[in-house]
């Protein structure tokens, strides 16, 4: 990884000892000293990951330089002892991710570089997601309804729990809300049906009795695509079953007994913590508005 550090302060002596300790330390990065406004402003546009700057900078001087810096994507304010104050939300207002207040400790300054960094990658990361993906996101969601249980997760109507299983757990990790949680609106939105319905019909597929009476609908309807769960009063059935991720289902079994015991504010806080492990499961969902209208009630 390789990144550029601008260092733009007004003491010569202290600007030569940080620039020469970051370009020790700072790996894979460029630190340039800057020694002038016009130095810093002749720096093509972009080019610095990250500034670091002393509030020394008398008011006519900020003027002219904050411009320049909200093009960084990161800034660091040095407060020096002879300088103005500066406090936690001023730096905001400045736009800087932290403000270190002279004198303080090298380590903490690269270690926070290092933090936004860090931050910066991970969030690249889930950014980063390839055309061919969200393409085929779009096919999968447009063809939803279109599908039953079987042929959403392209296996046989004979095919072993096992099998299933390794399919559903396959289309989770490829659409999973998380994953797309950086995305726009409508990928976000399609991420969330796609895994609604993943976990419905692994619901259905994954319940012998329940499996059993999907395909008996199916013969007497063909064109039948989702089970009908009303008719789950025709078999036995614990409700907890349709949960699949086991921490959901734990942080279910939990809101239950709080809501038994009418501890509903607890109960609220185990359930969106199962959806959140689970997204979309009508159990679950009906638990939370259920106990959403109690806490309304008061």
């Amino acid at each position: 990884m390789s990144y550029r550090i601008g260092i733009y302060l007004k003491d010569e002596k202290y600007l030569k000892a940080l620039h020469d300790f970051l370009s020790q330390k700072a790996t894979g990065a460029e630190v340039i000293a800057l020694r002038s406004l016009k130095e810093f402003t002749d720096q093509q546009e972009g080019s610095f990951r990250l500034i670091i700057v002393s509030t020394l900078l008398n008011e006519g001087l900020w003027l002219r330089v904050i411009p320049i810096l909200k093009k960084a994507p990161h800034i660091i304010l040095l407060a020096f002892p002879d300088g103005p104050e500066i406090t936690e939300d001023m730096a905001k207002k400045y736009g800087a991710d932290r403000l270190f207040r002279v004198p303080f400790s090298s380590g903490d300054l690269l270690a926070s570089i290092q933090q936004i960094l860090a931050a910066d990658e991970q969030a690249a990361e889930q950014d980063q997601i390839q055309p061919d993906t969200l393409e085929a996101m779009k096919n999968l969601y447009a063809r939803l309804e279109e599908m039953d249980y079987y042929q959403m997760f392209n296996v046989e109507k004979n095919s072993d729990v096992d099998t299933i299983k390794k399919s559903y757990i396959e289309m989770a990790r490829q659409n999973h809300p998380d994953r797309f949680r950086n995305a726009n609106p409508e990928a976000r939105k399609m991420a969330y049906e796609i895994t609604k319905r993943a976990n419905e019909a692994y619901s259905v597929l994954s319940h012998p009795n329940r499996r059993k009476m999907y395909e008996k609908m199916q013969k007497e309807n063909p064109d039948t695509k989702r089970f009908d769960f009303r008719l789950k009063m025709k078999y036995e059935e614990n409700p907890h079953d349709t949960i699949h991720n086991q921490q959901a289902r734990r942080f279910a079994l939990l809101a239950q007994k709080a809501m038994n015991e009418g501890s509903f504010k607890q109960a609220l806080t185990q359930l969106k913590m199962a959806n959140s492990m689970e997204p979309g499961n009508d159990y679950i969902l009906g638990l939370m508005d259920e106990v959403q209208k109690k806490l309304a009630a008061g």
